[in-house]
């Protein structure tokens, strides 16, 4: 029958306790030892006897009410043996402070405002399954009035067909962002070491289907959505795809290549900073006139990369798109860049530096272009012929979860020869004092 390990735990005392002896120890401590060894051996045998008598096979302590979630979690096998409070993760931020855009801006009396707060919820019902939830608190530049909004809502299923060399896939169905360039992945505040975004700042979010994986060092990511605007079923049987890939080419350097065309649509869910893809004159005036077409098609390509050193990193960027109507005259050809250098100046603070622009090819043609918050205000309608922004600021990150941020910057507007509007407000100063808290 084995022992107990309070057995083992006797018997070692017992023999801890005779090797320890000293070899010089007088005759009566020796006796005084070995009658104290004997009562421990009869203690011994009493109990074995009492376990042969009275068995309690698998007896120990119970510590699985004590264990934490992801003890507990390491312990079954699958995420549908968790309870369902396991499998779920809550996170969010908001983002506050004081913003002043100048006269002519979207924010032209200086104003305290909550500029964005997002939820999230993660789930994962099932091993490699989730479900991501993304839910718009207040976004001071799409806000509707209508209260909270979705953002991303889709079911995600990862590490499909794996194989030997480590290749794996994933799938994401729902409303995704699309994987266009690099911009999309600083669109919160939480993730964007400055509070304007860049003059171009290309974004879209839409239903649709995106597969992923990735290999070694490259990462591809292939997408087709709906393409319009609005959420629910689609204005055309044309759909929006989109490719990109990317890769670490070494500890230092990052590229990424993009491509997309969205297919004709009336209000395409392509953004270009304040302004949505659509027909000339659709929302706004027009010198050269309206657009007869009720819908266009947009083909885009960028190219981006990331450089990092010690205490320093650069970001650069160039793209271009191709407007296409049914009415040449409208067609529109867009070329953006961005540059954006960084200095790490301790562990918790930057300095951060960007300069951005965007503009037709033709200095008589024009498009809708009007920046974020601060450049969104006075519009020049379809007339503005190139935008310029450069932006400089400050970060303070004492922890993960906080940051503050000082920014000024500047916006300058170029409008299409012949234009009939006024430049009065073709060059802004904008500023801004920024917190963001993130859980």
């Amino acid at each position: 029958m084995p022992s107990s390990p309070l057995d083992g735990t006797l018997r070692c005392v017992a023999l801890i306790t005779s090797a320890c002896l000293p070899a010089y120890a007088q005759d009566a401590a020796q006796e005084s030892t070995q009658q104290e060894l004997e009562r421990l051996r009869q203690r011994i045998d009493a109990l074995e006897r009492a376990r042969a008598q009275n068995p309690q096979p698998g007896a120990g302590v119970d510590l699985s009410g004590e264990e934490y979630p992801s003890i507990r979690a390491a312990a079954t096998e699958g995420a549908a043996a968790h309870t369902w409070y396991d499998s779920i993760r809550i996170s969010g931020y908001g983002a506050l402070g004081f913003y002043d855009s100048g006269n002519a801006g979207g924010v032209p009396h200086g104003s305290f405002l909550v500029k964005e707060a997002s939820l999230f919820v993660e789930a994962q019902p099932w091993e490699h399954v989730g479900l991501f939830t993304e839910l718009w608190l207040t976004r001071y530049r799409f806000d509707s009035g209508s209260g909270p909004e979705v953002g991303e809502l889709y079911a995600k299923f990862s590490d499909l067909f794996g194989t030997a060399d480590g290749a794996r896939i994933g799938v994401k169905v729902g409303r995704i962002d699309v994987p266009f360039g690099e911009d999309y992945l600083r669109m919160d505040a939480s993730e964007d070491p400055l509070i304007s975004l860049s003059a171009a700042d290309p974004w879209a979010i839409d239903e649709g289907l995106e597969v992923y994986g990735r290999l070694d060092s490259l990462s591809w990511i292939l997408a087709v959505t709906n393409g319009n605007i609005a959420s629910g079923p689609d204005d055309h049987d044309s759909k929006l795809w989109c490719g990109k890939l990317s890769c670490d080419v070494s500890p230092n350097v990052y590229l990424s290549a993009s491509a997309l065309t969205s297919g004709a649509t009336g209000v395409s869910t392509i953004w270009f900073g304040q302004g949505l893809v659509t027909p000339v004159g659709a929302f706004a005036g027009s010198t050269a006139g309206t657009s007869p077409s009720s819908a266009v098609s947009c083909t885009m390509w960028e190219g981006d990369a990331h450089l990092k050193l010690e205490d320093a990193s650069l970001g650069l960027q160039v793209g271009g798109a191709f407007i296409d109507d049914a009415d040449s005259t409208f067609d529109r050809s867009l070329l953006w860049v961005q540059v954006g250098p960084s200095l790490q100046l301790s562990t918790t603070l930057s300095l951060n530096l960007r300069y951005s622009s965007i503009g037709t090819d033709d200095p008589a043609e024009g498009y809708l272009l009007q920046g974020d918050i601060f450049g969104s205000g006075s519009e020049f309608g379809y007339d503005t012929h190139r935008m310029q922004r450069m932006a400089a600021g400050v970060r303070y990150s004492p922890n993960p979860y906080l940051q503050f941020k000082v920014e000024v910057g500047q916006d300058w507007y170029d409008l299409m020869s012949g234009s009939g509007f006024s430049t009065a407000n073709d060059s802004r100063t904008f500023g801004g004092i920024e917190t963001v808290v993130s859980f």
